[in-house]
């Protein structure tokens, strides 16, 4: 005999389907990066790296110290055949010119042919990457 549901469900995923409340609540598997970045919570907005929120960190104190007016997240920009580079940081400088900015831990074959339609319809706009 079995002596927990749990251990009668175990390895008999059917009769788990069948019967969703006798499985205790576990939690979603969650996918690990293909490239080891790890989400990362800064002043409740979620980045997609550690590396991308500790450029955020480092975008607040130079607001706070005058050299930047805003800092923009995610900013989607349309290109050619229906494709959007999402930019991880648009930045207002207090001299007024905008800078593009991407917190890149690898740059993808997609990434690089994102840039190079960016920097094509946008010019002269460039992509820094840090």
């Amino acid at each position: 005999m079995f002596d927990s549901v749990e251990e009668l469900l175990k390895g008999r995923p059917e009769l788990a389907k069948l019967n969703p409340g006798l499985v205790a609540e576990a939690k979603p598997e969650t996918k690990a990066n293909k490239y080891h970045a790890v989400k990362t919570s800064y002043r409740g907005r979620v980045f997609a790296s550690k590396h991308e929120a500790q450029v955020a960190a480092d975008y607040d104190l130079m607001i706070k110290a005058g050299e930047l007016l805003q800092v923009f997240y995610q900013v989607r920009f349309p290109l050619p055949g229906g494709v959007v580079y999402v930019a991880d940081f648009v930045l207002i400088w207090a001299d007024w010119h905008v800078s593009v900015v991407d917190a890149k831990g690898k740059r993808t074959r997609e990434y690089i042919n994102k840039k190079k339609q960016f920097e094509e319809r946008y010019a002269p706009m460039k992509i820094t990457e840090v």
